[in-house]
Formats: C-alpha cells, sequence, structure tokens
C-alpha cells in the first residue's frame, strides 16, 4: 500500500505535458508544476540514497525511473514499484 503522492511523479514535474498536468490536477497537487534545479538535485540525491539503500541490502530495484519516483505535496520523493526485484543472499 503506498500513501497518496499528491505531488504526482518525478516525471510529471520534468515533462509538464498536458496529461501530466492533468495526472497533479486529478491528484489535487496544489502548487505550480515544475521544479526549479534545486528541487530536481535534491530529488536525485534522495533517489540515490535510496537506492544506495536498498543495495546494501542485497535488493536491486530492476526499474530505477522518473516515472517511479513520487512526490508528495511538498515535492519529497519516495521510491515505488519494485517491478521485479532481485534479493541476493551471500
Amino acid at each position: 500500500v503506498t500513501a497518496l503522492m499528491r505531488g504526482g511523479s518525478l516525471d510529471d514535474h520534468l515533462l509538464l505535458s498536458p496529461d501530466a498536468r492533468l495526472r497533479l490536477q486529478r491528484l489535487g497537487f496544489r502548487g505550480s508544476p515544475g521544479l526549479s534545479w534545486p528541487q530536481r538535485l535534491s530529488a536525485l540525491c534522495d533517489a540515490a540514497r535510496a537506492l544506495e539503500h536498498l543495495h546494501l541490502n542485497l535488493i536491486l530495484h530492476r526499474d530505477v525511473k522518473t516515472a517511479n519516483i513520487l512526490l508528495d505535496g511538498a515535492l519529497l520523493p519516495l521510491q515505488t514499484r519494485g517491478g521485479e526485484r532481485r534479493v541476493y543472499r551471500a
């Protein structure tokens, strides 16, 4: 179960297509679509830390893409949808 992420996906904020704007509107996002460069860098660093955590626990995500990084109403990211994950045991 994933919490409702009113900020849509990182993909929505980078593309800013009409479809992305409609998705954000349906989610109830109240801000202005798009991310500043500092917000983009912050989301990238947060996603990298999440992947590092997975890798340190011998888990490979295998479906990392901007559409799978969801943002809350404050535009803070959450990595989702592992799709096909692999867990490696030593």
